[in-house]
């Protein structure tokens, strides 16, 4: 477990307790259950190329993540105090579950979305107000949308609050069409209020960046600007953004900078419905509303923290959960099966792996679900190893929004189990005394089958380079013509010839020959280790950039032909001829061949490269690329296999 500081785990406690004042024990709960997740969850970021002038997701350090895991645990406890009647929450509290849940849902994006759910749904800013707000902090014109597009996400944003908070919330209809929320006749009173929340929900650790004092139109904000190839970069940016934006007094230098009317003076507070109609403004009258935790309160947070990762670390669970957005939503039992379908909720942010068999519903793993830019679920392949060596393997499909998930045997034992359950096996060769004859009838298997192996062992054929495609690097060809006959001797020279590499032969009409391309002596090579961690891009990409060059013009599109129609059949790649638009790209170069035939032929030379520009395919390292000579289509069809027989090993 990694080391927390008491600073850390005040912060998180903090911020859970000023969602629920007058309930310390599910501050706690929540502090807790936020910390753990943390410990589970795959950090890996959404690494691709961005839509020019488009950024529609922010990649989270881990300490803002666990910012947002608070929200994302604080959520079942809101909506259990919201739906008991005996303990309706007031509008102040309800107010404060409002704002969390829209600046939830709008950093999860990007600035864009946290200037339109600041200055459109919780304030009464026009449209065009709105994103001369969002060019101030973009400090580039170039990227603001139009207006349209900012109605659209508009009515976006108040989908997923309506979906969170429904009959609470009433919608009423603008004069030009547009819905808005019904509001509080006396907006003012909540002032203080929406204060506290938007700096709780600040991202920890920012500073501010916005001047005391500054003029738009003449005076540049540095530390908002952005500029260059790798959108990553932009990551830092965006987070101040973010903190400029929801920091009260950094939000007010920037309206105060724009000639704007005070945030306190255009706020839009909804009205909630079915709730306890208290007169307050406060979220709680708490006695101890900031007191941090007590030494014995860390004192039992750490202990709870380690008991848990030590039981992670020796859990042999065979029945999992899988938890979104707090609820169950499926359920697998890895003696029965080994895959499970299911549907995610709308708006999930993280997915849970649980033990169901255990008592107190251990958690093994959290993974981060990613959406594209409609906010639709992204097709990925992610594998989880969890603490005890359990590999769980994950296959998200966009269009249907549904998952699998592929757990490892535990056992051979378990196997055999299922077989039998299968094909309705009496129950008593299903109980435990069973399990050792099965084990000794196995171990007898196996024991006989590589015997057999060894004793029937064929006899190893000749190899025949010019009828089989080599999977290994840099075949070494010998020649197949005769040689001349030999001329009469001559005197040794003093100095040896410098030898030749021997030609490479033809492939036949029906072959394809496939030959490995090393790094150049004077380039650096990536270890295989290296490569193979690079190459997590492959199972990553969805979008690939093609980029097919040499050859002639009719040779190229041939190829792009044969390519975009036999590739996306064999691996989850969408291809694009717009470079800024692929996650990774596919380099071609056509040499063209003579052929005695009408089928085309031709040399093929393949690489996959990454952001950086680094090769991340072929895998093996000290080869930079793969070669293949043969007919068009046939060489397409073995790219193709080549590149998808990789792709399964690695998910493997």
């Amino acid at each position: 477990m990694r080391a927390l500081s008491d600073e850390l785990l005040n912060q998180t406690f903090q911020l859970a307790y000023f969602i629920h004042p007058d309930e310390r024990a599910a501050a706690a709960r929540i502090t807790a259950a936020a910390l753990e997740s943390l410990e589970t969850t795959t950090l890996a970021q959404d690494k691709r190329f961005y839509h020019p002038g488009r950024r529609t997701k922010v990649s989270f350090t881990e300490f803002h993540l666990l910012q947002r895991l608070v929200y994302e645990k604080s959520a079942p406890f809101e909506r259990a105090r919201e739906a008991d009647p005996a303990r309706a929450p007031r509008a102040a509290r309800l107010l404060v579950h409002f704002i969390k849940h829209l600046v939830w849902i709008t950093v999860r994006r990007n600035s864009f979305y946290v200037t339109l759910g600041l200055g459109r749904l919780l304030h009464r800013y026009t449209t065009a107000e709105t994103l001369e707000l969002y060019n101030v902090i973009l400090q580039d014109p170039n990227r603001v949308p139009a207006e349209d597009y900012c109605r659209n996400r508009k009515k976006k944003l108040m989908e997923e609050l309506l979906n969170r908070f429904g009959a609470m919330l009433a919608t009423t209809q603008e004069s030009r069409g547009a819905l808005r929320f019904v509001t509080h006749d006396r907006p003012a009173r909540f002032a203080a209020l929406v204060n506290d929340c938007l700096a709780a929900f600040t991202p920890w650790q920012t500073g501010c960046h916005v001047p005391e004092r500054f003029v738009p139109t003449d005076t540049a904000l540095p530390d908002f600007s952005f500029s260059g190839p790798d959108p990553d970069a932009e990551h830092p940016v965006e987070i101040k953004r973010y903190h400029a934006l929801l920091h009260p007094d950094c939000l007010a230098r920037l309206l105060h900078a724009l000639g704007y009317a005070p945030a306190a003076e255009r706020l839009e507070i909804p009205r909630f419905y079915l709730a306890n109609q208290a007169d307050d403004t406060g979220p709680d009258d708490s006695a101890d509303g900031g007191a941090p935790l007590t030494d014995g309160e860390r004192a039992e947070l750490r202990d709870h923290l380690r008991d848990r990762e030590q039981r992670r670390k020796t859990a042999r669970a065979r029945r999992l959960r899988f938890v979104a957005n707090g609820d169950e939503v499926a359920r697998l039992d890895l003696e029965q099966s080994e895959q499970v379908r299911f549907t995610l909720p709308e708006y999930a942010e993280f997915l849970e792996i649980r033990a169901a068999d255990t008592p107190d519903d251990l958690l093994l793993a959290t993974h981060r679900l990613r959406y594209d830019d409609d906010d639709q679920l992204r097709a990925q392949d992610a594998v989880i190893v969890l603490q005890n060596g359990r590999r769980l393997a994950f296959t998200i499909t966009a269009a249907a929004a549904t998952i699998t998930v592929a757990g490892a045997t535990s056992h051979p034992i378990h196997a055999v189990r299922r077989w039998l359950q299968r094909h309705n096996a009496p129950a008593a060769l299903l109980g435990p005394i069973w399990q050792p004859a099965l084990s000794l009838l196995l171990l007898a298997l196996l024991t006989g089958g590589i015997a057999w192996l060894l004793f029937n062992k064929p006899a190893t054929p000749e190899p025949n380079i010019a009828k089989t495609a080599s999977p290994t690097p840099a075949p070494q060809v010998t020649p197949t013509s005769a040689p001349a006959a030999s001329p009469s001797p001559q005197p040794k020279p003093t100095i040896s010839p410098t030898p030749r590499t021997p030609a490479r032969p033809a492939a036949p009409n029906d072959e394809v020959l496939v030959r490995y391309i090393p790094v150049e002596s004077n380039s650096a090579s990536l270890t295989r280790g290296e490569r193979e961690a690079a190459a997590t891009g492959l199972l990553e990409a969805r979008k690939v950039f093609l980029q097919i060059g040499g050859g002639t013009e009719q040779l190229r599109s041939l190829v792009g032909e044969q390519i975009r129609t036999q590739l996306p059949a064999v691996v989850p790649f969408a291809l694009t001829d717009d470079r800024n638009a692929g996650d990774i790209a596919l380099k071609l170069k056509i040499t063209p061949r003579p052929a005695k035939g009408a089928a085309k032929r031709l040399t093929l030379k393949a690489q996959i490269v990454a952001a950086s520009s680094q090769v991340i395919w072929p895998l093996t390292s000290g080869f930079d690329a793969v070669e293949y000579q043969g007919a068009v289509n046939k060489v397409v069809t073995k790219l193709s296999a080549q590149l998808s027989d990789d792709l399964k090993k690695m998910r493997k």
